[in-house]
């Protein structure tokens, strides 16, 4: 018999983290390509917090997404202020009203490397991602939610992102979620996704 009060809570709240931990359980290679499927075309919302270490508060973004295999990602900020990224393979640009305020060419060792990253998360490409990520994962299977955990390969990506976490669901259509891009200062960028419509499978 457990006469000790704090014994027996200790024992309660052990029971709970064991029966969290059975909850996820690791994903298999298989599971990635499931989660990680080829897609042609995304779209929907966004919400986005940039969390700088000089600053108390986080950069807050809202707006739309657009990305097409063929075109790149189109970022259409709503709020604070109105503007749009394209991220191709022909580089990155920055409009407001109509008017270029930014850009940099493929030719930029930086750019292409962001362009192409971006674009192998919103395609679903595992091929890619696995050629310059060691990714693992786990999945709940309460909820069929999953996250991902990607560290960069090579020291030239690990300059930009020391780790990029993924998650999303599999009820239904699987559908990417979230996205934080960790920078190796401490600064991160929190991406929350609400996509709008089913994406088309690559042939």
């Amino acid at each position: 018999m457990i006469r000790s009060p704090r014994m027996l809570a200790c024992l309660v709240l052990l029971g709970a983290i064991a029966t969290s931990h059975s909850q996820a359980q690791s994903l298999s290679q298989a599971d990635l390509a499931r989660i990680l499927t080829p897609t042609d075309e995304l779209q929907g919302q966004f919400e986005q917090d940039k969390y700088l270490t000089i600053l108390p508060r986080p950069l807050h973004s809202s707006g739309q997404f657009h990305y097409q295999r063929q075109q790149g990602l189109e970022w259409i900020i709503e709020q604070p202020i109105a503007s749009k990224v394209m991220i191709s393979e022909h580089g990155i640009s920055q409009t407001q009203g109509g008017e270029v305020v930014w850009q940099s060419d493929a030719n930029s060792a930086q750019t292409a490397t962001v362009a192409n990253l971006l674009a192998a998360i919103f395609a679903g490409d595992l091929a890619t991602l696995q050629a310059t990520f060691a990714i693992t994962g786990t999945q709940v299977s309460e909820t069929n939610g999953w996250d991902l955990q990607l560290t960069p390969k090579s020291d030239v990506l690990m300059s930009f992102f020391s780790r990029i976490d993924m998650t999303g669901t599999m009820t239904g259509t699987t559908h990417l979620q979230g996205l934080t891009l960790h920078e190796p200062k401490g600064d991160r960028t929190e991406i929350r996704l609400e996509v709008s419509g089913d994406a088309s499978a690559a042939e």
